[in-house]
């Protein structure tokens, strides 16, 4: 009697050795184990009948976590712990409501209903069972959603004296999940050379949104000049496909690939396409993967590409040219070859080359020039019959097109669109030279008498050949000019830069270059010019003059309307013009990158005249952004005090991504004393890029009125700017939960924000690993990492990995991967990760360099033993 009592305490021991240790489950048997005790206690000397004790096992397949769409494997066993014989009883199933029963087998059979969505009983038979007997049942549950599900299995209570082990839970985690299948189609024949499309389309059957998935197309053997949709990226014969989301449940993505029959007839070519690294995770796999099998016909694709000698620019009469045909085939061998090109009237037969075209004849028939051969190399994807070179020679002007055809008799050639093909057309030009006169003198056209001004001339050749010969530029020096020098860059000028200058106006000047067929003037090329140094020396209209002749040349200059140009000045005394100078001043000597710099422009004139029409112009680079504002802006403000000026007006508009241009016209601008009454401009800029030394300038000159002097028009501000960066970490953790026991990857990312601010120099990042866990690698994207760790030593408090990844350039950054793996024995439930950046560049906000990251940690269940 003691030892059957005992034998049932110790079948609720062997139950609930099959269960998670849970608390619920020790109390379960500590009840037991003290009824047993009691029930020995109190059949002391007694005899008692024999028993029934069905004894209740659940457990999953270890699916712990799954994925939502998955379906949990539970293994049910029933025990016969007692000293009798069961009768026949059932086993009933509670299915979770976010789950469906999808079956089951074992030797607890009859479960009804055979599917069930959740919320559902199902119940199953069990049979009689002898002492000690066991029966099983794997039960399979699909789930639906996220979240966590719970499996309720329970034997009826009747009859049984220990009813307490007859009731079984299992509690599963349900993540995120999206089951996205594949299916590959395409046609189920295809003659070879044709062109096929084969489409991957990826079904998301839920239950959630896929956020990205990789689709994975292998080129098989026997397609070529596969063309992928955009957003694939080939590696090795594999193309990889990025699918981005959101997929919506029940939507599909379709990528077509479209590509040539390429094997030889009576072939089959079998393609593969499938889906991988879908997130959130894909729980069903099964589907992930699919096959189209294509059988090719017979067929062969001839083409043709045919281009020109010289391939662009203007073809010139006299000109040899080279037309290249190039042919070949996909698919299999061709038959009856036959190019056929009729030459343009514009070209003049020469001759044809095969020796890069072996197997080709070929015969020419007026324009006509035909080749034949007989057949191809075998089957195979772009076959060469390699090149064919017809020779001629441009003879007439105008515009001639010139097309090649290639044509097989068989097989069938299933795309003729690429049986035909041309040079792309060509412009034939009668050579010729075009000299152009070209003069230029101060800016703008106003001189003051006793003022020296240097004029430049020179000659540009806008033909369409190379012009060799003697080159003469005349200059018609006017009255109220002389010269006083010359620099000749190569001509020789008449009269002699010495002793015959000055030389005063009206005279001529006349300067001589030679060209040789060697070292011509070639078409669109300049001269190098003379520059004349002047003196001003009357009032009134100046007007200069140049003409260009060829006494010799090798082409006629047909155009002459552009071999004379004039350049024209108006001529002030000193007593009717006026002394505009600039004054600029920075505020700081020294800023730093982002701070506000304020120049002060002073525009005078000392007269003796008032001045007009007058802009000022100042390039505002380098600064933070091109924004306008008080706050974070590039271009900070624009004051103006006109003083004694009238019509002072400023305007910046943008010149680029980080610069603008103050823009600056004053009407009229009297006599007036710096710091006194002369117009001011201040403008507040925020400099931003590198450190360093900068300068800016100013410039300000009147259109109407003559300057005095010009060197004065201009001046410059010249100050330090230090360097300031902002550098920001995050860091990310994957997977999040973790199993302990399973790799956990730490993502760092230091950034130095697009702010217009400086380079960050000599970041380094200092990642603190948490304790208890096992420390695996750490990779910089670039630089390197240190750590007093090694692969697969356990962490603790304290240990660090410090990482240099060297200069971060404005808006860039770099990324830090550190692995480690949660130990079994990690004491808390979360993990948390902390990490700084520094750099040794100064930054304007430090409150961003440091980050952590908190992962929760799913310790293993274990077995109570």
């Amino acid at each position: 009697m003691k030892s059957s009592i005992l034998m049932r305490a110790k079948g609720l021991l062997t139950a609930f050795s099959f269960r998670r240790p849970r608390t619920s489950a020790i109390r379960l048997i500590s009840a037991a184990l003290l009824g047993a005790v009691l029930t020995l206690g109190a059949a002391s000397g007694q005899v008692q009948a024999q028993a029934v004790d069905w004894v209740l096992n659940l457990n999953d397949d270890g699916s712990d976590p799954i994925a939502a769409g998955g379906t949990v494997v539970y293994n049910l066993r029933v025990t016969n712990n007692g000293d009798a014989t069961t009768p026949v009883t059932t086993l009933t199933l509670d299915i979770p409501a976010t789950a469906v029963f999808t079956g089951a087998t074992g030797t607890i059979t009859g479960c009804l209903p055979a599917t069930a969505i959740g919320l559902a009983a199902v119940i199953c038979d069990v049979p009689t069972l002898a002492p000690g007997a066991v029966v099983t049942l794997t039960a399979s549950v699909m789930t639906t959603t996220s979240g966590d599900i719970t499996l309720r299995a329970s034997v009826p209570a009747a009859g049984d004296n220990v009813p307490l082990n007859n009731v079984q839970s299992e509690r599963t985690t349900v993540t995120a999940g999206a089951d996205l299948a594949l299916t590959l189609s395409g046609p189920a024949t295809a003659a070879a050379g044709s062109g096929v499309t084969l489409s991957l389309t990826a079904t998301n059957n839920g239950p959630d949104p896929v956020t990205t998935a990789v689709v994975q197309f292998d080129i098989p053997s026997g397609l070529a000049n596969v063309v992928p949709p955009p957003g694939c990226a080939l590696t090795g014969s594999t193309y990889f496909c990025t699918i981005a989301g959101p997929i919506a449940l029940g939507a599909s993505v379709t990528l077509d690939f479209d590509a040539q029959i390429a094997a030889a007839s009576n072939s089959t070519i079998t393609a593969v396409g499938s889906v991988e690294d879908v997130s959130p995770e894909d729980p069903v796999v099964s589907n992930n993967t699919d096959t189209l099998d294509i059988e090719d016909t017979e067929g062969s694709d001839v083409f043709i590409v045919k281009d020109r000698v010289p391939a662009s620019g203007t073809v010139l009469v006299g000109d040899p040219v080279a037309f290249r045909l190039s042919a070949g085939y996909t698919g299999d061998d061709p038959s009856g070859l036959v190019i056929t090109d009729t030459l343009p009237a514009n070209y003049t037969f020469v001759s044809t080359d095969v020796s890069d075209a072996p197997g080709w004849d070929c015969a020419v028939l007026g324009q006509t020039v035909t080749c034949t051969r007989a057949t191809g190399s075998g089957p195979g994807a772009n076959v060469s019959l390699g090149t064919i070179v017809i020779n001629t020679t441009a003879t007439d002007a105008g515009s001639a097109t010139n097309e090649a055809t290639i044509t097989s008799t068989g097989p069938l050639d299933p795309d003729l669109a690429n049986n035909t093909d041309s040079d792309g057309g060509a412009v034939i030009e009668v050579p010729n030279v075009d000299l152009e006169a070209r003069k230029s003198g101060p800016s703008p056209a106003l001189v003051v008498v006793g003022n020296s001004y240097d004029f430049a001339i020179s000659v540009a050749n806008r033909g369409n050949t190379a012009f060799f010969g003697t080159v003469v530029m005349t200059d018609s020096l006017p009255a109220g000019l002389e010269v006083t020098g010359y620099t000749q860059n190569g001509w020789t000028c008449l009269p002699a830069a010495s002793p015959a200058v000055p030389v005063v106006g009206a005279d001529t000047i006349t300067c001589t270059r030679i060209y040789t067929e060697a070292s011509p003037l070639g078409a669109g090329q300049a001269t190098p010019p003379v520059i004349l140094q002047t003196t001003a020396t009357a009032e009134g209209v100046i007007v200069n003059s140049l003409t260009v002749t060829t006494p010799f040349t090798n082409l006629e200059d047909l155009n002459l309307a552009n071999n004379i140009v004039t350049y024209g000045v108006t001529g002030s005394t000193g007593d009717n013009s006026a002394d505009i100078a600039t004054i600029k001043t920075a505020d700081l000597a020294t800023l730093p990158v982002g701070e506000v710099q304020t120049f002060t422009i002073e525009v005078t004139n000392t007269g003796p005249q008032p001045s007009t029409a007058i802009t000022l112009t100042d390039n505002l680079v380098r600064l933070i952004n091109n924004a306008e504002g008080p706050d974070g802006a590039g271009l900070v403000s624009i004051a103006v005090a006109a003083n004694a000026a009238s019509g002072v007006a400023c305007t910046a508009p943008v010149t680029g991504g980080t610069s603008r241009r103050l823009e600056c016209t004053i009407d009229t601008l009297p006599i007036c004393t710096p710091g006194v009454d002369c117009p001011v401009i201040t403008i507040a800029v925020r400099p931003g890029g590198e450190g360093g030394e900068r300068t800016n300038t100013a410039r300000a000159i009147s259109s109407a009125v003559a300057d005095r002097d010009l060197d004065n028009n201009a001046d410059s501000a010249t100050f330090d700017v230090e360097a300031r960066a902002d550098v920001t970490v995050t860091k990310a953790d994957s997977p999040d939960p973790v199993a302990a026991g399973q790799n956990l990857t730490y993502v760092i990312t230091a950034q130095n924000p697009a702010s217009g601010l400086s380079s960050a120099e000599d970041v380094t990042i200092v990642d603190t690993l948490p304790a208890d866990v096992t420390f695996l690698s750490a990779t910089p994207s670039t630089g390197s990492c240190s750590t007093l760790l090694v692969a697969g030593q356990t962490t603790v408090a304290g240990d660090q990995v410090s990482c240099a990844v060297g200069t971060l350039s404005n808006g860039g950054q770099q990324t830090v991967t550190i692995v480690v793996r949660p130990n079994f024995l990690t004491r808390s439930t979360s993990l948390t990760n902390s990490v700084t950046v520094s750099t040794t560049t100064v930054e304007t906000d430090t409150t961003n360099n440091a980050a952590s990251a908190t992962t929760e940690v799913r310790r293993p269940a274990f077995d109570l033993l």
